[in-house]
């Protein structure tokens, strides 16, 4: 898929995001009449994984690439009284990094934090999550001195939880996460534990 094609694709994927927050309360499902609304929280980590054939360092160059890392998710939805809900991520993850040289050694490293509005729903007791938005990557290089470079980048998700109550607002769930900058073609894989906290119901 070329970078133009993929930016319209996001975009329309941020548009109809926009228009779920106002169609979103009128698709109801088959809930009673006093069911509540509420936020909740995602909060966690775990390890990372590499998952893009074409990135990392460029062809040719001798380097010690690791593509394991950390990642981590902060995450707010709101539950309504229907299937569908609606929020937003953020968080940070490593996507990779490499040494290169002999003697004089130096290090590329590449990290992101992902800023999504993503949708979810429940299916089967799996919490599915998709969404479209910003990766903002931060490009480190540590070789005779440091560079540090900044963009912005078009990206997405898509994510599977399956969370274990401890009470009615607290919980703990595992979680396995696509996260891809799709214009720079880098995604990673995440395997997180999180705890899900329903902090404000009304």
């Amino acid at each position: 898929m070329s970078a133009r094609r993929s930016r319209v694709l996001l975009h329309a994927l941020l548009l109809c995001a926009a228009a779920g927050i106002a169609v979103v309360p009128q698709l109801r499902a088959q809930s009673s009449a006093d069911s509540a609304y509420s936020l909740v929280a995602y909060i966690g980590g775990g390890y990372s994984r590499y998952s893009t054939a074409s990135g990392g360092p460029p062809p040719g160059v001798p380097v010690d690439l690791a593509k394991s890392g950390l990642a981590g998710t902060a995450r707010v939805m709101w539950h309504p009284d229907h299937l569908i809900r609606l929020g937003f991520e953020t968080g940070w993850t490593t996507f990779y990094s490499y040494e290169f040289g002999s003697q004089d050694r130096g290090k590329v490293f590449l990290s992101g934090v992902p800023l999504i509005v993503v949708w979810s729903m429940n299916v089967l007791k799996i919490d599915l999550f998709a969404g479209a938005g910003y990766y903002y990557l931060n490009s480190n290089l540590d070789y005779r001195g440091t560079v540090n470079a900044h963009t912005w980048r078009l990206g997405w998700l898509a994510a599977g939880s399956y969370t274990h109550r401890l009470s009615d607002d607290l919980g703990v769930a595992g979680e396995i996460k696509w996260l891809n900058a799709v214009e720079n073609q880098d995604a990673v894989i995440t395997f997180q534990v999180q705890l899900v906290w329903k902090f404000l119901e009304w």
